[in-house]
């Protein structure tokens, strides 16, 4: 099943609801330093789930998450917070998840719940990659971008290690149950699946 026009603008629709939940997560967990931003993807996707449990029911088309995520990062490079690991990740992430879910309109749950799961981790390794293998690169840009080396040496800390490890798992988890919130709020809207 290809994308339509109406897809493409359902998809549009989708990810402007998205970006708002994403922006309003990402402000509250900056609230709780460094560490709330390493979860931050987790929370996106806690809160993001419903609008992905309504698209997948929705749309339930090949490439609705790829195109979502492609729209997402146009956004935020336009805010001048996208970098290249954070992209290649996400879209990584995305294709899984669209073979995963997207061979038909109403996907099985548990498969949307891991897939969203792997898009949450996905947004998460954006900045646990380049700690990990590019860490002084990783700095130096963004301390070029306005942060200060501290707060980067800090970010690097927390995404470097076991607590990149616990991050990942933090992440998966919350976005894991994104899903299951949708499907709880929009129960009337679906039938169980």
């Amino acid at each position: 099943m290809k994308l339509n026009t109406k897809d493409i603008v359902s998809i549009a629709l989708f990810t402007a609801l998205y970006t708002l939940i994403s922006m309003i997560a990402m402000g509250v967990c900056s609230m709780f330093g460094i560490i709330g931003h390493a979860v931050s993807p987790g929370f996106m996707h806690l809160f993001g789930g419903p609008v992905i449990y309504f698209m997948a029911h929705k749309i339930g088309k090949m490439f609705q998450f790829t195109f979502m995520t492609l729209l997402m990062c146009g956004i935020f490079s336009l805010m001048g917070a996208a970098y290249l690991p954070w992209f290649i990740s996400l879209l990584v992430t995305a294709l899984i998840a669209d073979f995963m879910c997207s061979k038909t309109n109403k996907p099985n749950t548990l498969s949307l719940a891991i897939a969203n799961g792997l898009m949450g981790v996905g947004s998460a390794l954006g900045s646990i990659i380049p700690s990990v293998f590019f860490a002084e690169k990783f700095k130096a840009d963004w301390v070029a971008r306005g942060q200060t080396a501290d707060y980067m040496d800090a970010t690097i800390k927390a995404a470097s290690g076991t607590s990149g490890l616990i991050v990942i798992v933090v992440v998966f988890v919350l976005s894991f149950l994104g899903i299951y919130l949708g499907q709880i709020l929009l129960k009337k809207h679906f039938k169980q699946n």
